[in-house]
């Protein structure tokens, strides 16, 4: 019975963790978490991006990995080839509902053509 636990356990966790590793290496820090609650419960599948004339358009898509409907807010935060953020306060938090194991895409314009990567930071609503 021990052996068979030992066995079972480091496949348990690895089933147990979160998928990003299946993104692109540039994708995987896209996603912020402000509420250390919702690192778990809601995951990031998939990231795209576009040009709409000289600004980045981005998609993103998350997963509600809980059974349970989930309220969170999120916003985009753009930065210059610098690192610095543009417009910190430009953007409000939008409120989001997303019912148990459901997935919804989020999307987001740049503000200006400065704009060379995003992230998209979540908490709780």
């Amino acid at each position: 019975m021990r052996y068979l636990a030992l066995v079972l356990l480091p496949l348990l966790l690895v089933a147990c963790a979160t998928t990003t590793s299946s993104l692109p290496e540039e994708d995987r820090d896209v996603m912020r978490y402000d509420s250390v609650s919702l690192d778990g419960r809601l995951e990031l599948l998939e990231v795209n991006r576009a040009m709409a004339g000289d600004l980045i358009r981005t998609q993103v898509l998350v997963r509600n990995r809980s059974a349970f409907a989930l309220s969170y807010q999120y916003k985009f935060r753009w930065y210059d080839r610098n690192g610095f953020e543009i417009a910190p306060e430009g953007e409000p938090w939008q409120p989001r509902q997303l019912a148990g194991r459901s997935e919804e895409r989020l999307q987001g314009v740049a503000p200006n053509p400065s704009a060379v990567r995003f992230e998209v930071w979540v908490r709780e609503q």
